[in-house]
């Protein structure tokens, strides 16, 4: 993705919402598989690990304007039948090697670019692939 400016508050980049949830209980129900936004200059990324339901990274460096940046999501099995999240930005890994005891399966999901309730980042998005894998 590319910045071009950036909000005073929170703004979307990327959301896919486990549809069968989804609810009007916005509070209650708001997660994304993952999200992925600006906390104002600074990415976030949300995702359900080890049960909880919104487990929220948030990178210390601050993302730069009108630079493309490459973000990876991940949650891989490894051969001991572990499954392991992580975060790379930019080919380094900032989040990550997460064991995620509690793997979840979804069988229906939507993707936003940007998502209906929280403005979108002024940007653009170029060679998302969004990939699943049997569990």
């Amino acid at each position: 993705f590319m910045v071009y400016s950036f909000a005073d508050r929170y703004s979307t980049i990327l959301h896919v919402w486990n549809t069968t949830t989804f609810s009007p209980k916005f509070e209650q129900d708001y997660y994304g598989i993952p999200s992925v936004g600006l906390n104002k200059r600074n990415l976030q990324i949300c995702m359900p690990i080890n049960g909880k339901r919104k487990d929220c990274f948030t990178h210390a460096k601050e993302v730069p304007a009108n630079q493309w940046v490459k973000v990876r999501i991940s949650q891989e099995r490894t051969p001991l039948e572990e499954y392991v999240y992580s975060i790379q930005v930019n080919k380094t890994v900032v989040h990550g090697h997460i064991i995620n005891k509690q793997p979840q399966r979804y069988k229906y999901a939507t993707v936003f670019t940007g998502d209906p309730w929280f403005p979108s980042v002024h940007g653009k998005i170029r060679r998302a692939i969004i990939m699943s894998r049997k569990l």
